[in-house]
């Protein structure tokens, strides 16, 4: 963060920050703010941040709490969008078809587990397949790697699919109040009538819905699926690059973060606000964002044959059925995979299932 944007994010939070004169030497609304970033980018230890401040670590720990609750609520309203109305779906569609070549495709939807030291009195609740303990993020990234909605704070027991259905924006996109454009429409550049409506893309994990596609079930796929697939996992992927670029950039995300849940998910919550507007502004490290490979073009082999491998494993890990789904939801996605094959075709992409064991 340069200068001028931490002065222009200190002008924004300065009076909310700032403490009344009750002696001498009152820690500044600069410092304060200082000390916050500090701890988000670097996950130190609250004790680590007081030694080198000359503060007390119950000092730093409250800091971080105010000006995270700050951020929240004065950053928030302006990084992420208050009202998800047809307008900002449509607008992610737009980027996702532009830049991802996935049409009416409004966001990549994922989890992506927080680490926490053993909440008290918690049981085995927040404990995770992976053997640590963890709160939910559950994510929906838009085209540009900004999060459009964020639902933070389920236990790390549970898995992706169950915290999506249990948020209230799963509940909203299965009953169709999620405010996506209603209706069907026409694929762009296709020579046949086949209408499909607005949707999310997911990895296996997700149930397969009208408005939420995911891969076919990785056993006797035809090459059309298996490019179906390649495709839907190109775009999917954004979320994931959000999370890696959010983790990456605030490592608070990256340690076991040591407080109770409810403070984990201000911290939480407060880098996705800074994430979202530090993209916007486009500012330091966050200008070159842009750059970031597709999957397709401009990715180096080592990195795209790590994607890949990460990718497939988890594919072939989850064998979901779809017989559970609807037929109209199936047909949806036959639709976009004839789509794919033919009209909708990139140069590349039959190479790129070849090469890697779509």
């Amino acid at each position: 963060m340069d200068k001028d944007t931490f002065d222009d994010l200190l002008l924004m939070l300065q009076q909310r920050i700032s403490r009344s004169r009750t002696h001498a030497l009152p820690i500044c609304a600069e410092q304060r703010l200082a000390v916050c970033l500090r701890y988000l980018a670097s996950g130190d230890e609250f004790g680590g941040l007081a030694a080198h401040y000359k503060l007390g670590a119950s000092t730093v720990r409250k800091i971080v709490q105010d000006v995270c609750i700050a951020i929240n609520e004065i950053v928030g309203p302006i990084a992420l969008p208050q009202q998800l109305t047809e307008e900002v779906w449509k607008k992610a569609a737009e980027g996702f078809y532009e830049r991802w070549d996935f049409p009416y495709c409004c966001g990549a939807v994922d989890g992506k587990h927080i680490d926490l030291q053993k909440p008290r009195n918690t049981g085995s609740l927040y404990f995770n397949y992976k053997g640590r303990f963890s709160l939910v993020l559950m994510g929906v990234a838009g085209p540009d790697y900004r999060f459009i909605l964020a639902d933070i704070g389920a236990p790390g027991g549970a898995n992706d699919s169950g915290v999506f259905g249990s948020t209230s924006f799963g509940r909203d996109l299965r009953n169709g109040r999620a405010h996506l454009p209603a209706g069907e429409y026409e694929l762009p550049l296709s020579s046949t009538q086949a209408r499909v409506p607005y949707m999310l893309v997911g990895d296996a994990a997700f149930p397969l819905l009208p408005n939420l596609m995911k891969p076919y079930p990785a056993a006797n796929r035809t090459m059309a699926q298996r490019i179906f697939d390649y495709r839907l996992s190109r775009s999917r992927r954004v979320v994931e690059n959000a999370f890696g670029l959010l983790a990456t950039k605030w490592r608070v995300m990256r340690k076991p973060i040591t407080a109770e849940p409810p403070f984990a998910t201000k911290i939480v919550h407060a880098c996705i606000c800074l994430h979202n507007w530090l993209l916007e502004r486009k500012c330091g490290a966050y200008a070159r964002v842009g750059g970031l490979s597709d999957g397709g073009r401009g990715r180096s082999r080592d990195e795209e044959e790590e994607w890949r491998a990460e990718a497939l494993e988890l594919h072939r890990a989850i064998h979901a059925s779809p017989n559970n789904s609807s037929r109209y939801a199936q047909n949806v996605r036959n639709v976009l995979t004839e789509y794919f094959s033919v009209d909708g075709a990139v140069e590349w992409q039959e190479e790129r299932v070849a090469r890697g064991g779509w």
